[in-house]
């Protein structure tokens, strides 16, 4: 997919301190009113802020959450070193492949990309599990299907101050977007 995932079903923000239920928020947005969060300009623009447990299950039919290795494999096309591909931050990984995947505006402190992947990256921000919204305009975070650990999972981030693409874990509380990848 070419933009963030808008899937929103319903908006729960209760349940953004658990690993098992499905949590659905948009950015800045603490009501509960699906109809009202869906005219925001963080949605229309974003997408939706999903936490693990509704990031494996939010891509349509025929669509699915890629995995740390079908990052890797991304990365590696877009001519990441191999000898990068594992490390983990605060190592930034590769070159200008962060650069190649951010979209050409949007970005603050003059981060825009060049999109010449056409994969339109877009800082969308993050919500912690604790409820707060953090770095809409300075980052965005994409979840992949891969745990890391019980508790964790790997994502891929890219920032307004780096040309590089960040491979990290966090809880699965925390909220991030989601691209989809068409099954082969």
């Amino acid at each position: 997919m070419a933009e963030n995932l808008a899937y929103l079903p319903k908006i729960v923000n209760g349940n953004a301190d658990s690993i098992y239920v499905p949590s659905y928020n948009v950015y800045g947005y603490s009501g509960n009113d699906i109809d009202e969060v869906k005219t925001t300009e963080n949605y229309l623009q974003y997408g939706a802020l999903y936490n693990f447990a509704a990031a494996v299950t939010a891509c349509p039919p025929g669509w699915h959450l890629p995995g740390d290795d079908e990052w890797k494999q991304l990365e590696l096309a877009l001519g990441m070193n191999i000898s990068d591909i594992d490390e983990i931050y605060p190592v930034m990984r590769g070159t200008d492949q962060g650069i190649r995947l951010k979209s050409a505006t949007g970005w603050d402190k003059n981060g825009n990309g060049n999109n010449s992947t056409g994969f339109s990256a877009i800082p969308g921000g993050y919500r912690f599990c604790n409820g707060n919204f953090w770095f809409q305009g300075r980052f965005g975070v994409w979840w992949t299907s891969s745990d890391d650990s019980a508790e964790t999972a790997w994502v891929r981030s890219l920032r307004s101050t780096s040309k590089t693409i960040c491979r990290n874990s966090y809880l699965k509380q925390d909220g991030f977007s989601v691209r989809c990848v068409k099954d082969y």
